[in-house]
């Protein structure tokens, strides 16, 4: 299925629009209080914004999860197999110099046998050079 979106600046409010929506994505359309439009873009495992008309520069993203299918893990005969993986994503932080930052993040292969979580952490402080 092709799906086609035409942005047109008159389509953009301070209140939030529904642009798109379909079994996939809800697509939203809105402007900041400085006038500068922006789309929101969301699915069941999180949401993105977009700036159109200015470089379609991500503004903002969260996601809760993803699932891949392209890593491969070793067995213990040596030869490689590639199990869906996923990455599981919570609880976001604002920094105080404002950057948004993952707090909580879950890696999992996902066996068919059954899920195993090999790395399960919590990002406690951020540091950055000055």
């Amino acid at each position: 299925m092709e799906t086609k979106l035409f942005l047109f600046k008159e389509l953009f409010s301070r209140d939030e629009k529904v642009l798109l929506s379909n079994n996939d994505f809800t697509v939203f359309g809105f402007k900041y209080e400085s006038g500068i439009e922006a789309i929101k873009i969301c699915n069941k495992k999180g949401f993105i914004i977009v700036l159109p008309f200015y470089g379609q520069i991500i503004w903002d993203a969260e996601f809760v999860s993803f699932t891949t299918n392209d890593r491969a893990v070793s067995n213990t005969d040596g030869s490689m197999e590639y199990i869906p993986w996923s990455a599981v994503c919570g609880e976001y932080c604002i920094s105080e110099n404002g950057i948004k930052y993952l707090t909580r993040f879950q890696a999992i292969w996902n066996y068919p046998d059954g899920e195993f979580v090999y790395f399960d952490g919590v990002i406690s402080t951020v540091s950055y050079d000055e």
